[in-house]
């Protein structure tokens, strides 16, 4: 018996490969992809892109250390880089940021609750609007100097 090679359905193409039927969609969008539902054409396809289903796994096991080592070498050249201070790790910015985010909200409040309505009271629209110009300017030179940062 001769073993068929085109599936009837993108269903089945994808059971055959043992991908989903989403990853086999997502796949079609890529250049040179196979129009067919011929199995051979999409096996070959996803060897030469690197694309890996349930058969076939075993032989791709070499592209899956390589990928492994790569992904190693980029996590020890990052931390190289955090170490010469190159770059700065997302922890620290997050946590700056919080920083500067709990300090403003709380100089703002102050400023609005206490200082505002004696420095508002009695003001045109567009003495207002220069008055409020002011507080927020003065509470962004007040959280840049937190942060020793030229306003």
């Amino acid at each position: 018996m001769i073993k068929k090679t085109k599936a009837d359905t993108q269903a089945e193409l994808a059971g055959v490969l043992g991908v989903s039927r989403q990853s086999l969609i997502n796949w079609r969008k890529i250049p040179g992809a196979p129009e067919s539902l011929d199995e051979r054409e999409w096996r070959d396809f996803m060897s030469q892109q690197g694309l890996i289903g349930r058969t076939g796994a075993s032989r791709d096991i070499g592209t899956l250390k390589v990928l492994i080592a790569e992904q190693e070498l980029e996590k020890k050249q990052r931390e190289n880089q955090v170490a010469r201070q190159e770059v700065v790790p997302i922890e620290e910015v997050t946590a700056s940021a919080s920083r500067a985010t709990a300090i403003w909200q709380t100089s703002l409040k102050a400023k609005l609750e206490t200082e505002a309505p004696t420095r508002l009271v009695g003001k045109d629209i567009a003495e207002l609007r220069a008055e409020i110009r002011m507080i927020s300017d003065e509470l962004c030179d007040e959280v840049a100097k937190l942060f020793n940062i030229e306003p």
